[in-house]
């Protein structure tokens, strides 16, 4: 699963330098409380997004194990556009993304760019090549 929690307060400016560089600190401090996600909503969505019965992995599918669903709430649609397809792209709010987002995902390759760095990058840190 791809997500984005948006905007979350980590420090990633605390080493910038340059006039440049402290006006659009100084632009982005103004701006950023209006659309942050604050760390502890950030790493609330994370825990459901890993435990929640809503992202069901391609084993379970539709009838998904992990924490049970409330209505209004159903099993995500998969960036192959099928429910618990195992794989999700979603918005900041840990809904799925348009039919749109999904077809330029495969359509000149992206999906198949992300997964071959992600398995070079686990064959790197663990010296143990994936086998899918």
């Amino acid at each position: 699963m791809f997500w984005s929690p948006g905007i979350v307060r980590i420090g990633i400016s605390r080493d910038a330098r340059g006039l440049k560089m402290s006006i659009l600190i100084g632009i982005f401090s103004v701006l950023q409380p209006l659309v942050e996600t604050p760390p502890a909503e950030c790493g609330g969505r994370h825990v459901f997004y890993a435990t929640s019965a809503m992202y069901a992995s391609r084993q379970d599918g539709a009838t998904a194990t992990g924490v049970a669903l409330e209505s209004p709430l159903s099993t995500a649609r998969g960036t192959d556009g099928h429910k618990g397809s195992g794989v999700y792209s979603v918005d900041v709010k840990g809904e799925s993304v348009s039919r749109k987002v999904e077809e330029l995902l495969y359509q000149d390759g992206t999906a198949e760019k992300v997964w071959n760095y992600v398995m070079e990058d686990f064959r790197r840190i663990t010296g143990t090549k994936v086998v899918a």
